[in-house]
């Protein structure tokens, strides 16, 4: 008792401390571009200008550009050029795509896993229905499977996929549904296929995992056995079940599942039946609370099938076949479930929608159609903006199946073969995508003090703390916003410090220490953001706000207040249903720093040893049932040994964060633990061999098989390198670059990025407050052509010295090259020539004209090795013949490979582009170009200098 007592003065202490206000940091202005010098003497730019101000090439020096946050380009007048990063703009995942149509996807951190009906992935054969795309490549998932996938859900480290298939990997058990996952042996992590008991005996559609529960949806009628598992069926506990055991009174469901979506204890459910046995009002969509195992209508429901069901905040939305919602005729194919009444958008679309994905204020919208709201270039994809359609760019030429969304990303699949252009795109594609290329990037000119709260809403990142600048917008008060470029204020910000952000829809709520927000003097400690105005809720609280949870329609609050909008039960937490506060049950009996919802149970954790009169509830507990429950099993054991600050719940797994050392009978957890719903067990986080982290931990994001901490430590099972923050890669504590400087209070996870905030000052060089890990743009060496300069005319010529037949000399004096450095893997390298003639009419059979490409490329950026080293490794080679063109490489092993698609010729200008995978991951790329063309003996192209350029992420 006494130690107890004595680590609850010192984490009392630690936290009056963070309370008190920081020196504000200095204020940091990063200027880019900029002119760098590497590390070899250059000279610099500034020293050699023409009289308009733009380098002069013709005195033979070198110099390069920092073009942070730009796509270097070199243009074709031999003038170094910038473009801005591409956003917006359809993206290949590679130039080869899949063999068949794509029916699910799912993303995991910077895993994507695609299923559909092909066979074959980025020329992958064992990527039989299934396959993973790992940022750079796609790849096998174990044995694959031997029939289609229509449904692919991912609970933290398991991804489970439903379909045709009654095979997974070998294992013929695995009817229809599998569960791809790690288990461990004697501590080692093994990945493979696992059945879900006997399976079902028909197609499933849609799968939902919510706590220790998988839902299946889909065309069967009997589940593991259970004849009266119609079309939809609950696997828990390692049994197959219906719904509800009420089915053999209200009647079957009277047609397939199609679209499953879990808000909180809220499963929406939608198909293509008519009714759920007598039920009325449950016509092809419906709503199954889980906690009350009971049914809701959707007003009069719809007319016609549902095929897909996205949920954002309050707004549940349907897409389907139908023509009408809820009695309103002009919601053709898609509309929007309020929670009171159906409304359409706008005037809707004019075919069946298959899909739906909300990001930030955007819906996006796939499926057969051709025009949506009278914007004909819709093409089977379009964005509804809450007030009007828009076209993403260009659409695609084929139906669309699945959409997902991962922060800024969004993933679509179907049947098309072009995403807005781009011929890459075989059924699969993202747009306005930020692929991983991992390392550390600051936000703008960052902020000038403590950040405590992160939160990513579709392109928007919000942030809290402690900060009255940002960027240098003085009206940030206490809380910003970042759009992608720049930072932008929430009306006149928050008159105090925000610990907690959380947002619903287009809705962001707020707590802290505040008790006036953007000048509303009745939002005490607790406020809602609309996009223009901030609101109160209710009376709000009497004191502090350190977390905010939403599901659904509620808002969950844990702080130190006792009294919500005048209820005196609501002693450290309580809910907002929308309209007013309520307690659960007499609520703790000290603070609380986290919450977190799996299903329809609430997690909380913080630093009372009470809940709701349970005495056993130490630092962590469960509402689950109207009542408080510790977290132990079989009645043995009780909570922690002192304060949570961080949960994250992750499948069937709850990670728990903060100054305690024992985690029930686990008496070496050492600051992290994780609770095993399906047994009731904790568990070391890591190696179970040693301490893993030498202090505290106050914050948790789970990304599929990774698991990302911030906190107070310095180490993470010895490694050095994790000073605050650290990444759990299956069972290895590993650093993200050198780490933080201090604290990290604030982790948040969109798609591949990490965005980390806190008292830190410098995270691995990238200066402020907070930062981001994932793609950086970073400086790309563009050394000048040189004039009058020819480096290795041996590789042009013969022994004797004379030009080779056929190989033409760009210039009378001049050999035109090129350098790009420090090439992310993910990049393209775009190679461009201009024919000053044009090609003859016609080409005599089996005679062609060639343009080579000799590349030198570097895999060691640091090895110094000059630019016009031209020992060349790789050829790249543009034909034209008679019946179009193609591109070929011959890497350092003197083997050709094709690049499909990679060549194109508009007018003049002849573009190749080169993935890096084609390069061996090439970090360093020099290139030459020669034409050959000996379609006619003699006959010579002139062609005016090269240009190229590195198409970065």
């Amino acid at each position: 008792m006494k130690t107890r007592i004595a680590l609850r003065l010192i984490v009392t202490a630690v936290v009056f401390l963070a309370l008190l206000p920081l020196r504000p940091a200095p204020h940091i202005v990063n200027a880019s571009p900029q002119v760098v010098r590497p590390a070899a003497a250059q000279t610099p730019l500034g020293e050699l200008p023409n009289p308009n101000g733009s380098p002069n090439p013709d005195t033979g020096f070198s110099a390069a550009l920092d073009s942070t946050g730009q796509r270097p380009t070199l243009a074709v007048d031999s003038a170094p050029a910038t473009l801005p990063p591409p956003s917006g703009v359809w993206q290949a995942m590679d130039l080869t795509g899949l063999n068949g149509n794509v029916r699910a996807i799912a993303v995991a951190g910077p895993d994507v896993y695609v299923g559909g009906d092909f066979t074959d992935a980025g020329g992958i054969p064992e990527a039989d229905y299934i396959a993973r795309w790992d940022g750079a490549q796609w790849h096998a998932v174990g044995g694959g499977l031997n029939g289609s996938v229509r449904a692919i859900t991912v609970a933290g480290q398991s991804v489970y996929v439903g379909g045709n298939f009654t095979d997974a990997g070998g294992d013929a058990n695995a009817d229809r549904i599998a569960v791809w996952e790690t288990r461990y042996i004697d501590f080692t992590p093994y990945e493979d296929w696992y059945p879900l008991g006997s399976g079902l005996n028909a197609t499933v559609r849609a799968i939902v995992v919510a706590g220790d529960s998988v839902y299946a949806g889909g065309d069967f009628t009997n589940a593991g056995g259970n004849a009266d598992a119609d079309y939809i069926a609950c696997w828990r506990d390692d049994v197959w079940s219906p719904i509800t055991p009420l089915t053999w009174l209200m009647g079957p469901l009277e047609g397939s599942v199609y679209a499953m979506a879990l808000a909180g204890a809220d499963l929406y459910i939608g198909g293509t039946f008519a009714s759920f046995g007598s039920l009325e009002g449950t016509s092809y969509i419906f709503r199954w609370n889980i906690f009350e195992e009971n049914f809701h209508t959707l007003g009069e429901g719809l007319n016609a099938r549902v095929y897909t069901i996205a949920v954002a905040g309050a707004n549940v939305y349907a897409g389907g076949n139908f023509t009408d919602a809820g009695g309103d005729a002009s919601a053709d194919y898609v509309a929007r479930w309020d929670g009171a009444a159906w409304h359409s958008l706008g005037s809707g679309v004019n075919e069946r929608v298959w899909s739906l994905a909300v990001v930030g204020p955007n819906v996006y919208v796939g499926g057969y159609f051709t025009d949506a709201g009278a914007n004909a270039s819709a093409d089977y994809i379009a964005r509804w903006n809450g007030a009007a359609w828009n076209s993403v760019g260009g659409g695609l030429n084929g139906w669309v199946y699945v959409i997902t969304e991962a922060g800024p990303q969004v993933y679509v699949g179907g049947a098309f073969t072009d995403a807005g252009g781009n011929a890459g795109g075989d059924c699969v594609a993202r747009w306005n995508t930020t692929p991983n290329a991992p390392d550390w990037d600051a936000l703008g000119e960052g902020l000038n003090n403590t950040v405590q709260a992160i939160v990513v809403a579709g392109p928007d990142v919000y942030v809290g703390g402690w900060f009255t600048d940002v960027g240098g917008n003085a009206s940030a008060d206490g809380i910003a916003r970042w759009d992608g470029s720049s930072w932008q204020s929430l009306g006149s910000g928050i008159q105090g410090v925000v610990y907690a952000i959380a947002v619903a829809g287009r809705d962001v709520y707020v707590g802290g220490t505040f008790t006036n927000a953007g000048g509303n003097a009745n939002a005490d400690y607790i406020a809602r953001w609309d996009g223009s105005t901030w609101h109160a809720l209710s009376g709000g609280l009497n004191n502090y706000v350190f977390t905010i949870a939403t599901v659904g329609a509620d808002v969950y609050v844990g702080g130190i207040f006792t009294d919500a909008g005048g209820n005196a039960g609501a002693d450290r937490i309580a809910r907002w249903d929308g309209a007013a506060w309520h307690a659960l049950g007499s609520g703790l009996n000290d603070r609380v720093w986290s919450i977190a919802v799996a299903g329809p149970d609430v997690y909380v954790g913080g630093d009372f040893t009470n809940a709701g009169g349970d005495a056993n509830a130490d630092y962590i507990a469960v509402w689950h049932n109207d009542a408080w429950f510790p977290l132990r099993y079989g009645g043995l054991g009780v909570g922690l040994n002192n304060s949570v600050y961080a949960l994250a719940v992750a499948g069937p797994n709850l990670y728990v964060g903060g100054a305690f050392t024992n985690a029930g009978d686990v008496t070496d957890a050492n600051y992290i633990a994780r609770w095993h719903f399906p047994d009731f067990t904790w568990n070391i986080v890591g190696i179970p061999t040693g301490p893993a982290l030498n202090n505290y931990v106050s914050a948790i994001a789970v990304a599929g098989k990774e698991v990302y901490i911030g906190g107070g430590f310095t180490d993470a099972q010895d490694n050095p390198d994790s000073d605050r923050i650290a990444r759990l890669d299956y069972w290895i504590w590993r650093s993200l670059g050198n780490g933080a400087n201090d604290t990290v209070l604030a982790i948040t996870i969109a798609g591949a990025e990490v965005y980390a905030g806190g008292k830190f000052t410098n995270v691995s060089g990238a200066e402020g407050h907070i930062a981001r890990w994932g793609t950086v743009y970073r400086p790309v060496f563009l050394p000048l052509v040189l004039n009058n300069h020819n480096p290795d005319r041996s590789a042009l010529t013969d022994p004797a010295g004379d030009w080779l037949p056929g190989a033409v000399q760009l210039a009378s004096t001049d050999i035109r090259a090129a350098s790009i450095e420090r090439l992310p893997a993910e990049s393209v390298l775009v190679l461009t020539m201009q024919l000053a003639g044009n090609l003859p009419a016609t080409l005599p059979d089996n005679e062609r004209n060639r343009w080579v490409w000799l590349l030198d490329t570097d895999r060691n950026a640091s090895t110094g090795t000059p630019w016009y080293d031209l020992g060349v490794e790789y050829e790249v080679n543009l034909h034209i013949q008679q019946d179009g063109f193609y591109v070929d490489v011959r890497d350092t092993g003197n083997n050709w490979t094709p690049v499909p698609g990679a060549a194109t010729i508009s007018g003049d200008t002849v573009t190749v582009r080169l993935p890096m995978s084609y390069l061996g991951g090439a970090t360093r790329c020099n290139w030459m170009a020669v034409v050959e063309p000996f379609a006619r003996e003699g006959t010579r192209f002139d062609i005016a200098p090269n240009s190229g350029y590195a198409q970065l992420p």
